[in-house]
């Protein structure tokens, strides 16, 4: 079996068009380009991933900076699988370890917690006074941190 360590990579228009930009994987070996997805325009902190059990590919998330939409990728394929309406647009998404939850932040300081396989919305909640600009879970997965554009960063318990 041959391993191979890749590393993801988003890049986004400088120019408020929507589309324009692209996530790529590479070897990070060779710099070679593994896969190219199109047609997602995510900034910092709003794109990630999730593996599949089998080490067969995963899951691409990408929330789009200028609608309330998370275009989802596979690794088979390098076009939008399935776009996700939002509530509001995010600033910044994270999933943790084991693939169960993915959190969004917004500009107006709100955070939302999903269930990855079913989709449901768990909780939403008023974080922040300003925009939440980072997620990120524990490695256990069981609070997730956030930052804000307030100078708060704050942790929160998953369980609850």
């Amino acid at each position: 079996m041959h391993l191979q360590e890749s590393i993801l990579c988003a890049t986004a228009s400088t120019s408020s068009s929507t589309g324009l930009g692209n996530i790529s994987l590479h070897d990070i070996q060779t710099g070679t380009t593994l896969a190219s997805f199109k047609q997602t325009n995510a900034t910092p902190h709003c794109t990630a991933f999730i593996e599949s059990g089998n080490a067969q590919g995963g899951f691409i998330l990408a929330a789009q900076p200028e609608k309330s939409v998370l275009n989802v990728y596979t690794f088979q394929k390098d076009q939008i699988s399935l776009k996700i309406v939002l509530p509001e647009k995010l600033t910044c998404i994270a999933i943790d370890a084991r693939g169960n939850y993915c959190a969004g932040g917004t500009a107006q300081g709100r955070i939302y917690l999903w269930e990855v396989a079913s989709g449901i919305l768990y909780n939403a909640w008023d974080a922040h006074y300003r925009q939440v600009t980072v997620l990120r879970f524990t490695v256990d997965g069981a609070a997730l941190l956030s930052g804000s554009e307030d100078s708060g960063v704050s942790v929160w318990s998953v369980s609850r």
